[in-house]
């Protein structure tokens, strides 16, 4: 094991993310979120990241370590299958969804470099299975049943739960 990992894990966080270096990047983004696991690592806090499953980080894939049972949803009316995995010592839930992810080109732009005409609904719904994880809503992948925990360590996720434990 990593040597940043052996600390034991006192907060669990939450990243969620269009780009995380080596797996995919553009640009500064992609450098920031790849690094903050491993900068946090020492301080007890392990983070997860949810990603969209871009062909680059599909074909990681094949290297990854597998953290849970593979979960299959439907948001925004696309089957999304989500990856509970590790891979080079970070933890990911890639959001396999290949009619939004799985394209040639960058995450936002297709190869002529123009935006992609479903950006929004890309990112919406990266947003909404995030969002959903958050909150406990989708299995958590180390114990494979529905939770009351939070992954993020903000105040008002508290809302979240709330919500679920009292509607």
């Amino acid at each position: 094991m990593h040597q940043a990992f052996q600390k034991k894990i006192e907060l669990d966080v939450l990243s969620v993310a269009s780009e995380f270096f080596p797996l995919v990047k553009t640009g500064g983004l992609g450098d920031v979120t790849g690094a903050l696991p491993g900068a946090l690592a020492p301080q007890g806090v392990r983070v997860r990241t949810v990603l969209p499953g871009y062909p680059s980080v599909m074909s990681a894939l094949k290297w990854s370590r597998r953290e849970g049972d593979l979960v299959e949803i439907t948001e925004f009316g696309h089957a999304v299958r989500i990856h509970q995995v590790s891979i080079y010592h970070n933890y990911f839930f890639i959001l396999d969804c290949p009619e939004l992810y799985l394209r040639s080109g960058s995450p936002y732009t297709a190869g002529n470099g123009k935006s992609w005409d479903d950006n929004g609904l890309r990112f919406a719904l990266l947003s909404r299975v995030a969002a959903r994880l958050a909150c406990g809503l989708l299995p958590d992948y180390r114990r494979g049943n529905l939770t009351e925990g939070l992954y993020i360590g903000l105040d008002y996720a508290k809302v979240c739960f709330a919500q679920k434990k009292f509607s």
